[in-house]
């Protein structure tokens, strides 16, 4: 089997019985011992790991170190002075018995590091089943709008930790949503307004699929109701520069 990162950068699965090269765990720790829940999982799953080239194309590589390619992670504690990725688009099961007698590798530099890789792992499992104009076309116009939109003053996006969608009707097949903007610091009344200002291009893009587009609603992480957050999905906008999980 082979795959591509693209910029020329291939890596292949062997099948001759030889060490291929590394890979990197993606169970949950507990699943890798023989007692406890351990005892129920004959196999945990892993992710090949590829080593950066120097000649690999700068754009794409920064692209990927700052968790913008949810399915190329970073491994933050390298074995080389390249960067590493961990792909995610191929994952393999494997049996407990190869961890005899294999010395592990630290694959991060911090604990952060290592939870922001399992969040985003887990985002890809997790992840709703939505509407494609919601899971598509609204991040897709957010995230162009957080682009283009009020520059001199980005502290309107830069303080929102994340933005969820409350959805009503069938998430395949939608009556209506509205955006949950969840700020890190409560934003001034100005700044709600340019978010608020979105609902013209938002409903536009809404109106073909007959959803309607309801009110944004604003929370700080302190103030939130949890059912609101429970209850709404969240939108990745990597323009955020927040979290993989956001």
């Amino acid at each position: 089997m082979l795959g591509t990162l693209g910029g020329g950068l291939e890596w292949a699965v062997v099948e001759d019985g030889s060490d291929g090269g590394l890979v990197i765990i993606t169970s949950q720790t507990c699943d890798l011992g023989a007692a406890g829940p351990g005892r129920m999982q004959p196999f945990f799953d892993v992710s090949p790991v590829v080593e950066i080239p120097p000649g690999y194309d700068q754009s794409k590589l920064a692209s990927i170190l700052q968790w913008e390619v949810s399915y190329l992670l970073p491994v933050t504690a390298p074995l080389s002075q390249n960067a590493w990725v961990a792909d995610l688009r191929l994952s393999m099961p494997i049996s407990k018995g190869l961890l005899v007698g294999r010395q592990p590798i630290e694959g991060f530099a911090s604990e952060d590091d290592r939870l922001a890789f399992i969040e985003a792992v887990a985002l890809r499992k997790r992840r709703p089943a939505l509407a494609d104009v919601l899971s598509e076309d609204v991040p897709k116009s957010l995230g162009a709008y957080i682009k283009q939109t009020d520059k001199a003053t980005p502290e309107w996006w830069q303080q929102v930790e994340q933005v969820r969608l409350r959805i009503k009707g069938d998430r395949l097949k939608p009556n209506a949503v509205g955006l949950i903007v969840c700020e890190s610091i409560q934003l001034s009344p100005e700044q709600r307004k340019v978010w608020r200002n979105w609902r013209t291009l938002g409903a536009r893009i809404l109106r073909p699929h007959k959803i309607k587009l309801e009110p944004t609603l604003f929370g700080t992480l302190d103030a939130l109701p949890a059912r609101l957050y429970r209850d709404s999905v969240p939108i990745r906008l990597t323009d955020l520069g927040r979290p993989p999980a956001w």
